[in-house]
């Protein structure tokens, strides 16, 4: 999940990746803080018994990352050494699916692959331990009088 939040005068850019390997599950994740200049990153693998994919719905899982719900109400949750993400994203738009159908070959298997462009976000971004409210946002393109804004936000499962 990529995604964009405006907030106290900072742009924030944040990725969360769980990846279903089988032999290591692994959880990468990244806050950029654009206003300062500054980027986070934590990657860790995982032992197969402890993290956990769905086949039906959007839910996976490593210690202690997570990733689950459905387009209007997706929980994310992910921690860094220096901060975390805690969002709530809720789509405010159709889903734009890659080739049509979201389903492309990648790495060897298929990957679904879709696109939220506009999102309304709500909780926090914890960084060097400053939390920034996210507030709820309008599609883009929409002034807004307050600076909380999430821009977009790309999802990608990969099947084998």
């Amino acid at each position: 999940m990529v995604g964009h939040v405006n907030a106290h005068g900072h742009r924030f850019s944040y990725e969360v990746m769980i990846n279903h390997a089988e032999e290591a599950p692994q959880a990468s994740i990244a806050i950029t803080d654009k206003a300062i200049g500054e980027y986070y990153t934590h990657s860790q693998s995982y032992s197969p018994d402890q993290a956990s994919f769905s086949a039906t719905e959007l839910d996976a899982r490593v210690p202690p990352a997570r990733l689950s719900g459905p387009m209007h109400a997706t929980e994310l949750h992910a921690p860094l050494p220096v901060g975390e993400i805690k969002l709530t994203l809720s789509a405010r738009g159709p889903a734009m699916y890659n080739n049509g159908t979201g389903l492309m070959p990648f790495l060897g298997g298929t990957s679904y692959y879709y696109s939220l462009p506009s999102l309304a976000t709500q909780g926090t971004l914890t960084v060097k331990n400053r939390t920034y409210p996210s507030g709820t946002c309008s599609p883009r393109g929409v002034s807004l009088p307050t600076p909380q804004c999430s821009a977009g936000t790309e999802l990608t499962r990969l099947s084998r």
